[in-house]
This record gives C-alpha cells, structure tokens and sequence, in this order.
C-alpha cells in the first residue's frame, strides 16, 4: 500500500473595522458580514505516478490528522466555527462551494465522494474564559470508490460566527491539517479499467449539479 500526505496549512481569520481578513495556507473568503466569515483553501492530490500503466487506484485508508485545536480571541457562548473537509473525483467551482458546505451529499454523490469531514466546534458555558471551543459535532461520510483518474480534489471550508456580531469572537485560528490517503494501484481487466476511466473523465468534466 501507497501512503500520500498533504497538509492544509494553519490559517487565521481576523475582524477589524467590521470586515474580516484571513491569512495561511492561500485561504480565500468566499461570503463575510461583521458577524461571520466563511473561507475556504484547496490543493489535490497528484495520483498520476500511481495510475501509470493502465492501473485502477483502490483506496484503502482516508485519515485526518490535527496539530492542534481552534482557537478563539474573545468570544462569547455561542461563538462558533463549522469545519468541512471535503475530497472528490472532480474539481468544484468557487462559486458552488457554499451549496457544498451546506450539504454536500445532497448535491454529490457517494461515487464522487472520496471523503467527507464535517465537524462544529463552539463556546459553551463550560470553558468560561478557555480560548479553545469545545468540539460538538463530528460527521464523516466516505464513497471511496476506485479511481483511474489523476487527481483527488480536495478543499478546506471554515465558517467562523458570533451570535453577537461585534461583542463576540474577534478571531480564529484553524490549525494544520494533514491529509492521509492509503491507496494500492492495481491492473483491472481492460474492460472494466475502461469503463472506469471513462466514468474518472467524465466526473472531472461534468458540470456541478445544483
């Protein structure tokens, strides 16, 4: 078995003057108002030395790996950070990424699912003046079906909230986090490897559905 890693680096968003900024690992803000900001990185996996020789991959292992935990400046209960994860068989346009990060099962299927992370971290009257959430939520669905395209896209949505704007979090830090995929390539009989390499192209090329 093959063993690939790649992080989504740490990345900080900050309010000043009613408007959020962010910095690290190329993040991009796609939708903001003084009470949120929701930002999302994306890379891929390069899968093309592991598909050479007409070979179909086979996944075998997803994991996510953290270096540490959000955390928050300021903040009241309530205050809020909404974190997905989520790898595919072809690329998403920005402009669909926000339908993604509502659901994105109802808008891809499992056969165009690799992985999906869906995890809700929030203050609680627990932590008291603790700059760190606590974690709420953690949903995982996975297709992880065999491949014969190249690439595995992957992107990193982050949408950090306060109940009251202005009085709440001021700003979020999202640690790294490293991307695992265990995978063998193996030969298919000719056939079948077809079909599936038609299906691989034609996931990448095909309008998103909304």
């Amino acid at each position: 078995m093959k063993t690939l890693a790649k992080p989504f680096q740490r990345s900080v968003a900050s309010l000043s003057g009613g408007l959020w900024s962010v910095t690290g690992g190329n993040s991009k803000v796609l939708i903001q108002s003084p009470g949120f900001v929701t930002y999302y990185q994306q890379t891929y996996f390069d899968l093309a030395g592991m598909t050479i020789d007409d070979k179909t991959l086979f996944f075998k292992a997803i994991q996510m790996q953290r270096t540490f935990t959000p955390e928050f400046t300021a903040g009241a209960t309530g205050d809020s950070l909404m974190e997905m994860i989520l790898l595919t068989q072809h690329p998403i346009a920005e402009a669909d990424l926000l339908a993604k990060f509502v659901d994105p099962l109802d808008q891809l299927t499992f056969e165009e699912i690799v992985y999906c992370e869906a995890r809700v971290y929030a203050k609680t009257i627990d932590e008291g003046n603790l700059a760190f959430p606590m974690l709420v939520h953690n949903n995982v669905a996975s297709g992880a079906r065999a491949t014969a395209s190249d690439r595995v896209y992957c992107y990193h949505i982050m949408s950090l909230s306060a109940v009251t704007p202005g009085s709440g979090v001021s700003s979020g830090v999202v640690p790294t986090v490293m991307m695992i995929i265990g995978a063998d390539a193996k030969e298919e009989p000719d056939f079948q490897y077809l079909m599936r390499l038609k299906r691989s192209y034609d996931l990448q090329n095909e309008p998103d559905r909304d």
